[in-house]
């Protein structure tokens, strides 16, 4: 019959780098509680990548404020009058769908000479841009038409303006100086990444609207560390480090056992006429060792004794090839 259980042991978290990317991933799960329409059992939009916490996103969001501001206050100095923008939440996404929707220009980030991440503008602010640049109205947005190579040139030069401002706040944070790449491309990513590159936005809007307009986009990767509100970027982990934290989480799975003792044969009539006070006697010894099971498989052998007050089990036997 089934007799005691083995106490469970309260799961100690290690801050080591593959079990806090597991925890997160759990409680970032938990916290983000998508729309039903029923009511009942919830699913989640596993469409958007789950890689920080609401509390993490909310660091992010602050260091994008930041960094954004800059931005608009660099891009109103170089313009000579203020722009009707302002910065949004920081937001995940896959890297397919950084191509968003209608025209644009964007412009290659380079960590050393690897491009990274990106910054894209859309194509009717750019041409409002240059066209205040060059003396015009510039009221945003403007058309999405063809620039010309002076108009190119000057939104590169613009866009460099924007890269500079965001590395500056970058740096400040811990991380290193972004480069930029050398050609402007328009409605292409201008960078090389796996469709399903896990991605984050650091996003302008006008004044009122919910849409970007502009937009720094880096890997998530990149900005764990700002996340993690650390001083600066953490090395990769090595092959060994991340087995080490893996099997930490495993070693902080709880499992339930169950102590079993041989089983009692009797008769219905012996059943029927038992009353409280009654003794039911075992035929199993309290020498004999007792099995042990977790989840169904005998795991170890072990006899039945006391400590402190409690039951207590003394370990005879490991049963690692037992059923």
């Amino acid at each position: 019959m089934n007799g005691a259980r083995m106490p469970e042991q309260p799961a100690q978290h290690d801050p080591s780098r593959a079990a806090d990317i597991i925890k997160r991933l759990v409680q970032s799960a938990r916290r983000r509680k998508p729309v039903t329409d029923d009511g009942g059992a919830q699913d989640f939009d596993w469409r958007t990548p789950y890689v920080f916490t609401q509390e993490q996103l909310q660091k992010l969001s602050a260091f994008g404020t930041k960094a954004m501001s800059r931005v608009t206050a660099g891009l109103a100095k170089v313009m000579r009058s203020d722009l009707p923008l302002e910065p949004l939440p920081a937001s995940t996404m896959y890297f397919r769908e950084a191509v968003g929707e209608g025209g644009y220009y964007s412009l290659a980030l380079l960590v050393g000479a690897t491009p990274t991440g990106m910054i894209r503008i859309d194509a009717g602010v750019a041409s409002s841009c240059v066209e205040k640049l060059l003396g015009g109205a510039g009221k945003l947005p403007g058309d999405d038409r063809e620039l010309s190579s002076l108009e190119l040139s000057l939104l590169l030069d613009l866009i460099g303006g924007v890269s500079s401002a965001f590395s500056t706040t970058f740096r400040e944070a811990g991380g290193q100086i972004f480069g930029n790449g050398t050609e402007l491309v328009k409605n292409k990513l201008a960078v090389p990444l796996d469709e399903s590159r896990e991605m984050i936005q650091f996003p302008l809007a006008i004044k009122g609207q919910a849409t970007p307009v502009m937009s720094v986009i880096l890997p998530c990767e990149l900005m764990d560390f700002v996340s993690r509100g650390l001083a600066k970027p953490q090395p990769a982990a090595t092959a060994e480090q991340n087995k080490k934290a893996m099997l930490q989480v495993l070693n902080e799975v709880s499992l339930m056992g169950e102590v079993w003792f041989a089983p009692a044969a009797t008769t219905m009539q012996d059943v029927l006429a038992l009353e409280a006070g009654d003794v039911l006697l075992l035929p199993q010894g309290l020498d004999e060792p007792l099995s042990v099971t977790i989840q169904g498989r005998s795991v170890l052998a072990a006899v039945l004794g006391s400590r402190r007050g409690k039951y207590a089990l003394e370990v005879r036997e490991m049963r690692t090839g037992g059923t």
